[in-house]
């Protein structure tokens, strides 16, 4: 009888082990996906940025911020949207020496 649940057990226990792997690789996964985050359109965009459309724009074709484009069936168009994050790296820090601004 014990020959026969050790045979049972060793039968399984690589599977049991699989599917607990499997069960735990899918939750980590669930609690690491993103968030949704917040998309903000170009006005938006501009405004928190302090600075106007045509800036903006230009700052896209130069690289200084990372634009996303979204495909908008209803209007026939595509949209621009930015992410809080890309908005984030667009800002630097101002460094001054004593107290005074330099470029």
């Amino acid at each position: 009888m014990q020959e026969l649940l050790t045979q049972i057990s060793d039968h399984f226990r690589p599977i049991i082990q699989q599917e607990v792997r499997n069960a735990l690789n899918e939750y980590k996964t669930r609690i690491e996906a993103p968030k949704d985050e917040k998309l903000y359109s170009r006005k938006e965009t501009a405004s928190k940025l302090n600075i106007s459309l045509v800036t903006l724009t230009k700052y896209v074709s130069e690289g200084r911020i990372v634009a996303h484009k979204v495909c908008d069936s209803n209007k026939k168009g595509v949209r621009v949207l930015f992410r809080a994050e890309d908005i984030d790296k667009c800002l630097s820090k101002i460094e001054t020496k004593g107290g005074v601004y330099k470029k």
